[in-house]
C-alpha cells in the first residue's frame, strides 16, 4: 500500500508531512466546524471545546484541533485507538 503525504502547511515551520487524504477530509469540513464552534461559543461563552475520535476520526480530530489552535480557539483532545 502506498501512502501519499504532502506537506502540513498549517505550520510550515514544522517541516511536517501528513497523509494527504487524511489532510483533504480534514479541510473539506473544516470552515463548517470552525463556523460552528464560533457560533456555539457565542452562545455559550463559558463552554470549553473539544476533540475526540477514534482510529481515522483521531487522526481528523487532530488535525481540526490544531486548526482551531492556530485560529486561537484553544481546545482539548480526547482520543482512542
Amino acid at each position: 500500500m502506498k501512502i501519499l503525504k504532502t506537506d502540513y502547511t498549517s505550520y510550515p515551520y514544522w517541516n511536517a508531512q501528513v497523509h494527504s487524504g487524511w489532510l483533504e477530509a480534514e479541510q473539506n469540513v473544516y470552515e463548517d466546524v470552525r463556523n460552528e464552534v464560533l457560533r456555539l461559543k457565542g452562545l455559550f461563552p463559558g463552554y470549553q471545546v473539544r476533540t475526540t475520535g477514534h482510529s481515522l476520526g483521531a487522526a481528523l480530530a487532530l488535525l481540526t484541533q490544531l486548526d482551531l489552535l492556530k485560529e486561537g480557539i484553544y481546545t482539548t483532545m480526547i482520543n482512542f485507538g
